[in-house]
């Protein structure tokens, strides 16, 4: 999984049915981490409060790295003009690459003569000024932000932690141990130490049934307060420190964790013996999961650090008419045809809330540590996303936009802290945005140069003749021009773009030499797909939708 921050929507519902409230466990696995997480599902009928941005610290996972450190990063494997290619940047571009690409007898040349062919395009580009393009500008910022966050946290929390082998043993000894355990929770102390003592005299499942009953209208089974078997190592601390000295069958006292008063009931205990050499074999694993826990951890309290002193604070009454605007331009099909910035923007646009909310766009939205931001600000810096939701009330859309802030305001202030600490002079992250700026010009000189391209009728029917194999899916039918024509079409523009560039790119290399250093190229060590040509995982980073580093056009293998 790349650097970034995910996210998994859920509707709330199981086969289709509505999930009722009460507590949900979340675990989240990959190799070599195990986190789980609990969230409290609650009714709308709570009160909403506009006086204070909830910010999101919990799930603020900026970071989960899993990528292996290589020692060949400044090892160069080609020189183009005044640009390199580096062995660390050919190997992730080629792991993450399109597989088509490298079916040659010597797929790594191959495609290190596309990098090629993509880098002398780009050369090109700057030298036409296609860097200075409104799209690239904004790209360019857009990924500067993201990558100024993203390498502040390596700095300042990341590379700050480190893991003992106590702690490994430690580890080791929890996954030995499995808990099912029974559990209620309220949001009042007085009302959760009642039940406490209630279930302690009565029992939990007598105490359960009766305040399950008190609620008709939601049939809920008790079994849903149950837990599977979770080892000490899949529980959060805070609910493993609550069970782990309570004796099987007890009611414990209320426990305060994250906001919630809990009451456990342990229902069974599982306890498997660890063998010697376990510790030796599974260290390296558990090392990684318990760094990737404090990693979780430790973000959170950096966070939570810098953000808890700045009394961040919206403006109810602008955050409303915002919320109405926002609701409106959801509700009209003509509306929701533009970006909802662009509609607040658009003077013709006279629908009532658009109007109101164009009217404000000077006062104040959000006030943190002194600064104030306006609507203007707000809507000119952060694109609104576009989430799809079946909103059942303008009030579940209320919440939605009040996470849209946190994560704005919350950004803001990282970028701030970002840019006191000088993240911006790390070489790393320089050499990631010239990457993806180069990524962009050779996008901006493909486009410039192939999008007046055109066929004749007589040359795609050419094409299709000469490449007719690749259209038959079954090989005992047999396929017409005119039923694949308009895929035809596309392939034979392809491959004519194509063969159009690589011309250029030949004509270029008179005026940027290039050179490849091959003992380099034979060194370096890649993993291939041994999936079919036409498989590959794309990894995405930071919940946008920027593949984790440049990749080859998948058109250079058409």
């Amino acid at each position: 999984m790349p650097i970034g921050e995910f996210s998994v929507r859920w509707d709330g519902k199981d086969n289709n049915i509505p999930v009722p409230s009460g507590i949900v466990f979340i675990k989240l696995r990959r190799p070599g981490y195990i986190n789980t997480q609990i969230a409290l599902l609650q009714n709308r009928k709570e009160k909403y409060m506009h006086s204070r941005l909830i910010v999101l610290f919990h799930i603020f996972m900026l970071l989960v790295l899993s990528c292996q450190q290589h020692n060949n990063t400044e090892t160069v494997v080609a020189k183009v003009g005044d640009k390199i290619i580096t062995a660390e940047e050919f190997r992730l571009n080629y792991e993450l690459g399109f597989p088509h690409l490298k079916q040659s007898d010597n797929p790594k040349l191959s495609y290190l003569e596309a990098m090629i062919t993509e880098k002398l395009l780009a050369l090109e580009g700057y030298n036409e000024g296609l860097d200075k393009s409104e799209r690239i500008r904004k790209e360019r910022k857009k990924l500067e932000g993201e990558l100024l966050i993203e390498y502040l946290i390596r700095e300042k929390v990341r590379n700050r932690i480190s893991v003992t082998e106590d702690e490994i043993k430690e580890a080791v000894n929890k996954s030995k141990v499995r808990f099912k355990f029974r559990y209620w929770t309220e949001s009042s102390a007085d009302r959760a130490h009642q039940i406490s003592m209630d279930m302690q005299e009565n029992g939990y499942s007598a105490v359960i049934s009766r305040l399950l009953s008190q609620n008709e209208e939601v049939k809920i089974n008790p079994k849903q307060f149950e837990s599977d078997y979770l080892s000490g190592m899949e529980l959060p601390p805070k609910i493993l420190e609550a069970l782990k000295d309570l004796p099987i069958g007890e009611i414990s006292d209320a426990v305060y964790i994250d906001g919630i008063y809990w009451i456990f009931q342990v229902v069974d205990i599982r306890r498997n013996s660890v063998l010697e050499s376990e510790y030796k074999n599974k260290s390296p694993r558990f090392e990684q999961i318990l760094f990737y826990q404090k990693l979780s951890e430790a973000t959170t309290k950096y966070v939570s650090d810098l953000m808890t002193p700045l009394n961040v604070r919206t403006k109810g009454d602008i955050f409303e008419i915002m919320a109405s605007a926002y609701w409106e331009w959801m509700n009209v099909e003509e509306l929701s045809k533009k970006s909802f910035n662009a509609c607040v923007l658009d003077d013709s646009r006279q629908t009532p809330e658009l109007k109101i909310l164009r009217g404000n766009l000077n006062k104040t939205l959000m006030e943190y540590g002194g600064k104030r931001i306006t609507v203007g600000d707000f809507l000119e810096e952060y694109q609104l996303r576009h989430i799809r939701l079946e909103y059942p009330s303008k009030r579940a859309l209320l919440v939605e936009l009040n996470n849209e802030l946190a994560i704005y305001i919350r950004n803001r202030v990282l970028l701030d802290k970002a840019k006191t600490s000088k993240i911006e002079e790390i070489p790393e992250l320089q050499t990631e945005l010239k990457q993806w700026t180069d990524k962009w010009v050779y996008e901006e000189y493909r486009l410039k140069n192939t999008k007046d391209l055109s066929l004749e009728d007589s040359s795609v029917n050419r094409y299709f003749l000469t490449n007719k194999q690749k259209y038959i899916i079954n090989q005992k039918d047999s396929v017409q021009f005119k039923d694949v024509k308009n895929r035809v079409k596309k392939d034979a523009l392809r491959e004519l773009a194509k063969n159009e560039l690589l011309i250029i790119a030949e004509e270029l290399k008179k005026r940027y030499p290039v050179e490849i250093y091959k003992d380099v190229l034979d060194s370096i060590e890649v993993i291939n797909s041994k999936k079919s040509s036409w498989f590959t995982v794309n990894a995405y980073k930071s919940g946008t939708n920027r593949l984790a580093c440049p990749v080859v056009d998948a058109a250079w293998g058409f």
